[in-house]
């Protein structure tokens, strides 16, 4: 009985003993950021970790292993401010989901540290402007919700105020251009629903030329002019839907860009009638009409819009062409690199190739030399023993 119950207790060490080295390599191998559970995801097998509901005010603190995660939901907590390399100890960060905080402060190297990232959800925030560089580090992000903020009017963080000699190509003076909302070479989808917004400046979207999707949705917009979309060559769909926009030249003007950029649009484009609550589809029948019926007749002319559209195929263009170099650099060096290493190769056979030569010589040489001197020895001797037989 003593016997059973000394080896019951040494199985129940061994397996305490176990339990803690597994938790210890376990803890080890993937750490997770304090008041956190991270586990691995089934897309595309991704690790993740989720913070999501948990009343936090800060960004949880890393222990210090993180790089390994590419997904972090921060959704439902009480952030306030999302300050300077806020997410650089996630590295490998590619979602990120901040939707449903408190947010309203955004520091301009907040998004630092994380050149992976790819999907960035800051919804249902107090956001009122973002810093126009905010996402100049993350070149591969494709997908910006801002649905649910208070932006109002897109536009960026007033510059200190300071005189600025500016002048146009005619040399008229006109007042300095405004940074865009946000700039981003790569982002493909903006989400800019229930945010506000009233009004859209000329700059607001003028350093996105690869956007593909754009969302105005359920805003207070009673007029939108082709004017601030026209430097987005690479739009391809646009919902308005939710706005009350009225008739007017400006939305003849943009049904005509709409239907020659071949955008699509989730719903037809309607406009309420001046003085009116009848809401009317605006096609190109009714374009005609509205260059009519206003004194002064619309100016349907898009010369500003297509300026504005050359100007972002053009950034495309120059684009693809460093891309298109830095593709020929490398494959310069590259060649250069191959062309080296065969050079250097080479050399080390023809040096092999003259040490082994030069061995076997020297081997033969010294062949050579131990039969001449073996017959020398033999040539030596011989004497001797005819003197012995005589």
């Amino acid at each position: 009985m003593a016997a059973t119950s000394g080896k019951e207790s040494w199985l129940g060490g061994a397996g305490l003993m176990a339990l803690g080295v597994l938790v210890l390599c376990c803890s080890s191998v993937s750490p997770c950021p304090q008041r956190c559970t991270c586990h691995p995801l089934s897309v595309q097998a991704m690790s993740g970790a989720d913070c999501a509901g948990k009343s936090l005010k800060v960004i949880p603190r890393a222990r210090g292993g993180e790089k390994h995660l590419q997904v972090v939901d921060l959704s439902g907590n009480r952030l306030r401010s999302l300050p300077d390399d806020a997410f650089s100890a996630f590295p490998s960060l590619k979602y990120l989901f901040l939707s449903d905080n408190m947010i309203q402060v955004v520091e301009e190297y907040a998004f630092r540290g994380v050149p992976d990232l790819e999907v960035v959800y800051l919804s249902e925030n107090g956001l009122i402007t973002l810093p126009p560089a905010l996402f100049d580090d993350c070149v591969v992000l494709r997908k910006v919700v801002l649905r649910g903020n208070p932006l109002l009017r897109l536009r960026p963080p007033a510059p200190p105020s300071r005189p600025v000699a500016f002048s146009s190509l005619d040399g008229a003076s006109s007042p300095p251009q405004l940074p865009p909302f946000i700039s981003s070479q790569s982002l493909q989808e903006l989400d800019l629903s229930s945010c506000a917004v009233d009004f859209i400046p000329d700059e607001a979207f003028s350093a996105l030329p690869n956007l593909k999707k754009l969302n105005l949705s359920s805003n207070p917009l009673t007029e939108v002019d082709p004017r601030p979309l026209g430097s987005l060559c690479s739009l391809n769909t646009l919902d308005l839907s939710g706005n009350p926009i009225r008739c007017g030249c400006s939305t003849g003007r943009l049904s005509r860009w709409l239907r020659e950029r071949h955008v699509e649009t989730a719903r037809a484009l309607t406009c309420t009638r001046p003085h009116s609550d009848d809401m009317i589809t605006v096609d190109e029948k009714e374009e005609e009409k509205m260059s009519r019926v206003y004194s002064p007749p619309c100016d349907m002319t898009l010369l500003k819009e297509d300026k504005f559209y050359a100007a972002c195929q053009a950034r495309l263009a120059e684009a693809e062409e460093l891309k298109r170099r830095a593709v020929e650099n490398k494959k310069t060096w590259i060649g250069v690199g191959s062309a080296v290493a065969a050079a250097v190769v080479l050399v080390l056979l023809v040096v092999w190739i003259f040490r082994k030569r030069t061995q076997k010589k020297r081997l033969k040489e010294e062949r050579a030399a131990r039969l001449a001197a073996k017959e020398k020895n033999k040539l030596d001797q011989q004497p001797l023993r005819d003197d012995a037989d005589g």
